[in-house]
């Protein structure tokens, strides 16, 4: 199993719920960041149809994470870490 190594400052990876609406490009993380009360920008896509994003200086990564997971269309998201097996 792998375990996270190195966490990139204030980046996270996101996956939103097929029906949420929510999209991985501008317009769409505009509006997730309107619901979940943190400024984001998109970074760049990922596989899987996630998304990598930055969180903008002065919020703390843990809570807008915690804030993303509560929304009913993020299916997931976490840190943006360097995976190294174990």
């Amino acid at each position: 199993m792998a375990a996270p190594t190195q966490t990139a400052p204030a980046q996270l990876i996101v996956k939103f719920k097929p029906a949420s609406g929510l999209t991985c490009d501008s317009a769409g993380i505009a509006r997730l960041s309107a619901q979940a009360g943190f400024r984001f920008d998109y970074l760049r896509p990922m596989s899987g149809d996630a998304c990598v994003l930055t969180l903008r200086a002065g919020a703390r990564l843990p809570a807008a994470i915690t804030a993303l997971q509560a929304l009913p269309g993020v299916e997931w998201a976490e840190p943006d870490a360097v995976m190294r097996p174990n």
